[in-house]
């Protein structure tokens, strides 16, 4: 039994052929779901993005809060190391192929992002939903969609944009 917050890729459903396939209804089950929350210090006033300037501020096409409308400051990049589910999951929703900006922060944990988004006013970074704790989730659109933020409801539903399903193999 396996716990995976993405689906399975195929080099490693083919490691694990001889157990069956994967990605059939009687192995792949949907257990819950999770919302990846783009997330701000309490001091900083953005409320929300949408997703090509949070594409073009995590990519490092926009480097400072007064390019987004907020105060002057240098954007500080907090994201989750190469090897987390949450980071595969933002890069597949909002980066689409581009790479991460190379200053970003990284780091293992997601409560120690979120602590240190929170007690960073030019901080920027982005979670899972339960992780959020003191800091500041903003709400995400994309073209001609409304601006929602994460919770429990949305994510739910899978209006967030940014919404994501857990699975066990």
């Amino acid at each position: 039994i396996g716990m995976a917050s993405r689906k399975i890729k195929a080099d490693e459903a083919a490691k694990l052929k001889s157990l069956g396939d994967m990605s059939s209804f009687a192995n792949e089950h949907i257990l819950g779901l999770d919302g990846i929350a783009v997330i701000v210090s309490a001091a900083n006033p953005t409320v929300q993005f949408d997703k090509d300037k949070i594409k073009r501020i995590f990519t490092g096409d926009i480097t400072d809060w007064s390019q987004v409308g907020a105060y002057r400051g240098a954007i500080k990049i907090y994201a989750r190391n190469d090897n987390s589910g949450t980071y595969d999951t933002f890069k597949s929703l909002v980066l689409g192929g581009k790479p991460l900006a190379g200053g970003a922060q990284r780091i293992e944990d997601s409560k120690a992002l979120s602590d240190a988004v929170a007690a960073d006013p030019n901080g920027i970074g982005f979670i899972g939903l339960p992780y959020i704790q003191s800091a500041k989730p903003i709400a995400v659109s994309d073209k001609g969609t409304l601006a929602l933020l994460p919770t429990r409801l949305t994510v739910s539903t899978e209006d967030y944009l940014l919404s994501r399903r857990l699975y066990l193999y």
